[in-house]
């Protein structure tokens, strides 16, 4: 059996019988992993905003909405169903 290590290129190399190298390293699966919750995250994020921002548009067209109907309503001198469009 013989193990070498390369600081540079951080593999580590094991030979449990002649000519039948196995070459494994984490490094690169703790990066993948961290870069993948982080994107996550950002997504998560991103979803959370953009249902604030849908949330604040509903409230206002809504609050408009009820604008219109209430100044129709006092012109007209009727009640207005709601407006639908």
């Amino acid at each position: 059996m013989k193990v070498t290590y390369d600081p540079k290129t951080d593999p580590l190399s094991v030979i449990f019988k002649d000519r039948t190298p196995v070459v494994e390293s984490d490094e690169d699966k703790v990066l993948k992993i961290a870069k993948a919750k982080q994107a996550e995250a950002d997504a998560d994020k991103k979803r959370t905003e953009a249902a604030i921002i849908l949330g604040r548009a509903q409230n206002e067209a809504a609050e408009r909405q009820a604008g219109i109907e209430k100044r129709m309503t006092k012109f007209s001198g009727l009640q207005t169903p709601g407006l639908r469009g």
